[in-house]
């Protein structure tokens, strides 16, 4: 039996569980492959059921579809106003999508989904231009010079450069 405790703020009450326990939740958690996705949803589905003060997954899981779409929607508006990012919201969609599937109640992801947009686009990244590239490459060391132009020039992910060696690279004549 796994239990979490939080406080009630706005009730003033000290502190309550969810208990994540039954079969419901045995569906749900054992059907998920790795630990990392199990303590992902398991936290989105608590903050969900905190959320509508909802005490375990047996009361989640005989709420009417209709009950549990109506959530949703409403967990995202607050979660909008909140200025929270889509993908936290995604998160919870997907673990409670997940909940239901693995118990059978169906619900109307497509139309869920549409309340799950962002009030501005977060995102700021943007590209370095050559000479900004060639500015920050002025005062480095060789060895991050090396680091910083390998990323420049291939787009490859962060996680892909402490495992490439000497011998996954080829040279090109000009350069």
């Amino acid at each position: 039996m796994c239990i979490y405790s939080y406080q009630y703020i706005k009730k003033g009450m000290s502190t309550a569980q969810i208990v994540l326990e039954g079969d419901a939740y045995y569906n749900f958690i054992n059907s998920l492959q790795t630990e990392a996705t199990k303590e992902g949803y398991r936290h989105a589905l608590v903050r969900f059921m905190k959320y509508f003060q909802i005490k375990d997954t047996d009361t989640l899981v005989k709420l009417p579809r209709q009950d549990i779409e109506s959530y949703l929607i409403k967990y995202f508006e607050q979660q909008r106003q909140s200025n929270r990012s889509k993908s936290s919201m995604e998160v919870v969609m997907f673990a409670v999508q997940h909940f239901c599937v693995m118990n059978d109640i169906l619900i109307n992801i497509k139309k869920i989904s549409k309340f799950k947009r962002s009030l501005k686009n977060k995102n700021t990244d943007f590209a370095y231009s050559h000479a900004e590239i060639l500015k920050l490459t002025s005062v480095m060391p060789l060895r991050i010079k090396v680091c910083v132009m390998i990323f420049a020039s291939t787009g490859i992910r962060k996680g892909a450069l402490p495992p490439l060696r000497l011998r996954n690279l080829k040279k090109i004549d000009n350069l």
